[in-house]
């Protein structure tokens, strides 16, 4: 495809589509990263005129099989939308268009202006436990509102789909746990088929400190990245990832080093931080949530498992969530904060 055929098509559906009036030329800049992975979307900016900040973010599946991911962003946050009406710029982007160019899918956003706390968080956060206890509590009120919102009552025998007892199972056919990992494991997929709630709500399923950003505006927190959201009975994911996800920016090494740091950072965190941020989330009675060990291991097996679920192929990532969940496992009981 032609480039400029690209652009053409980009600019033309988002004047019909954008909500709101666009009077100047659109300008597109493409964010080049040569080192993404193949299964990474590019991205483009979009530009009102002179303006300095870009008003639109339009996301490109680098291969055409992949149009799925930007499917189902469009359709999560379209959901999102409706369910929040005008609150929704407090929380998370517009969906402003979903097409094809050729045979490329494209999805078009709104630009979400203000702090991007992936980068504050590399300089400073979470090296602060003054800071990282402001952040979550902060995350752990705007998820439970966010969750709140969007719950609805199961009608009777409705079944939500969920597909996390195939992950644990593909998870042991990749890694081969230990008999202890074994045991655990098993324990794990006995709570969760016992976790008791009826309700749903509508996950993120991504919930960590690269996919979230402070609004300029309301200063509210606003998440991205909504690719893997997803209707569920459970939180677990979205509760405690956000965590998992802190401590392990602190790491370094290899896999295994870095699950090892990413595990003292956790105890450090377990008679003030994590207790905190669970009590701010609250009570959960309608959907459920786990223990914090097992809740952690639901995001460990599911990060583990995600690159080879959905490419075909593992990443170094997977083995880092691989040897988080061995730490996990190996703390001796009572020595982690358990509660909710």
């Amino acid at each position: 495809m032609r480039a400029n055929s690209f652009v053409h098509g980009l600019t033309a559906s988002v004047l019909s589509n954008s909500r709101h009036p666009i009077k100047n030329e659109l300008n597109w800049l493409m964010l080049s990263n040569g080192a993404a992975d193949l299964n990474d979307n590019v991205i483009f900016f979009g530009f009102e005129g002179n303006h300095a900040e870009p008003s639109f973010v339009a996301k490109v599946p680098r291969l055409p099989a992949n149009g799925w991911i930007v499917q189902t962003e469009y359709d999560r946050l379209v959901v999102m939308w409706r369910i929040l009406g005008e609150d929704a710029p407090l929380h998370l982007p517009e969906p402003v268009a979903l097409f094809d160019v050729g045979e490329q899918r494209v999805l078009v956003i709104s630009y979400v202006h203000g702090e991007d706390l992936l980068f504050s968080a590399k300089k400073r956060m979470w090296h602060d436990p003054a800071l990282v206890l402001e952040l979550s509590l902060d995350v752990a009120h705007s998820l439970r509102a966010l969750h709140n919102r969007a719950e609805v009552k199961l009608e009777e025998h409705e079944q939500v789909p969920c597909d996390f007892l195939q992950k644990l199972e593909l998870f042991k056919q990749i890694f081969t746990p230990a008999e202890k990992e074994t045991q655990a494991l098993s324990e794990l997929a006995h709570r969760f088929e016992n976790q008791v709630g009826n309700y749903k709500t509508l996950i993120h399923g991504d919930v960590w400190h690269g996919n979230i950003i402070r609004g300029s505006a309301q200063n509210t927190l606003i998440f991205v990245d909504w690719q893997y959201s997803r209707w569920s009975r459970d939180v677990n994911l979205d509760v405690y990832l956000f965590l998992l996800a802190g401590a392990l920016t602190v790491s370094r090494g290899s896999a295994e080093e870095r699950a090892r740091s990413t595990t003292k950072v956790l105890m450090g965190w377990r008679q003030k931080i994590i207790p905190t941020y669970l009590n701010a989330y609250g009570v959960v009675n309608r959907f459920s949530v786990l223990p914090a060990r097992y809740g952690m291991l639901v995001c460990c097996v599911e990060k583990a498992v995600r690159a080879v679920r959905d490419f075909g192929y593992n990443q170094f990532d997977g083995l880092i969530w691989r040897n988080l969940l061995t730490e996990l496992i190996n703390i001796p009981d009572g020595g982690f904060f358990d509660g909710i």
